[in-house]
């Protein structure tokens, strides 16, 4: 069924024993408890159940380190990491379907942010504008428009790319925007033809590791790190942290990866995924499992 509202509709009806809800239906269909958990909205109590699961993916703003105007101006990395509000892109074009990243990894693994530490990110006008200035664009003035890249030409993605230019334009920064199909994306990516780029990673194994690999020197595109991004302390710290069982000694190197991260920006997290199915009450035992994003038997 392409469309989501007549399948909406057909669950309703008992048609389907489960589906998984676009936003329309999310926002209306179901309701957020006092302690965040989700239940069915009012007037569809007993009609159905609700199965949800982080998407575990991260999604992210990769910035390329070999760029002109990006890859040698710091200040103006982190202006732009300020003026963005990923909660904002979860509330306002997923309707709540997601949950906003305080490092690269995703909520549930280990070594993420309830594990570290990490401060969540939070949008700061101000300290963009003072930033922007310091990288020698005050007010945006002898910037150029900057470019980002989309792997998807759909609507939701457009909207997605409108929110990112307004939140940039209020500090001066003007964006454009380039939607590509996935193929010409890729290629793009490996051969280092974007400034930035908006991109989703699912991760290979349950594990911290496998998300701050994507920028380790080593791994330079045709590999994961394909904004070419190298730091010595950055490298030294994830090989320690990778061959490393789980623990505080880890998490340690771990707040050291994050910390230049966020220092150096050459990537800005923005949001883990939020998958939520309505199961028919027949359906007994259903629950989702992250790491497929369909069921498979």
């Amino acid at each position: 069924v392409e469309e989501p509202q007549p399948a909406a509709l057909m669950s309703l009806r008992g048609e389907l024993d489960r589906r998984e809800l676009d936003r329309a239906n999310f926002a209306r269909l179901v309701a957020r408890a006092p302690d965040g958990s989700l239940r069915p909205a009012d007037g569809y109590a007993g009609k159905f159940t609700l199965a949800s699961a982080p998407g575990g993916n991260a999604v992210y703003i990769a910035l390329n380190m070999r760029d002109a105007v990006l890859g040698g101006n710091k200040a103006l990395r982190q202006a732009i990491a300020a003026a963005l509000d990923p909660q904002a892109d979860i509330d306002v074009l997923f309707g709540g379907r997601g949950i906003a990243l305080h490092t690269i990894v995703p909520v549930e693994l280990a070594g993420s942010a309830r594990d570290t530490g990490a401060p969540p990110h939070r949008r700061d006008v101000a300290l963009a504008r003072r930033l922007l200035a310091q990288a020698g664009y005050p007010e945006g003035r002898g910037l150029p428009v900057l470019t980002m890249r989309f792997p998807t030409t759909d609507v939701a993605t457009h909207n997605e790319f409108d929110l990112f230019k307004a939140q940039l334009a209020a500090v001066g920064v003007r964006l454009a925007g380039e939607f590509d199909d996935t193929p010409t994306f890729t290629k793009a990516l490996d051969a280092g033809n974007f400034q930035l780029a908006s991109y989703s990673y699912y991760p290979d194994y349950p594990d911290a590791e496998d998300f701050y690999q994507m920028l380790y020197s080593r791994n330079r595109a045709p590999g994961p790190n394909f904004g070419a991004f190298a730091d010595a302390a950055y490298d030294k710290a994830y090989e320690a942290a990778r061959i490393m069982a789980d623990g505080p000694r880890r998490h340690a190197l771990l707040r050291t990866l994050d910390a230049i991260i966020r220092d150096e920006v050459p990537l800005i997290p923005v949001r883990e995924s939020l998958r939520v199915d309505t199961v028919q009450p027949w359906v007994a035992n259903y629950k989702r499992n992250i790491f497929t994003t369909e069921m498979q038997f």
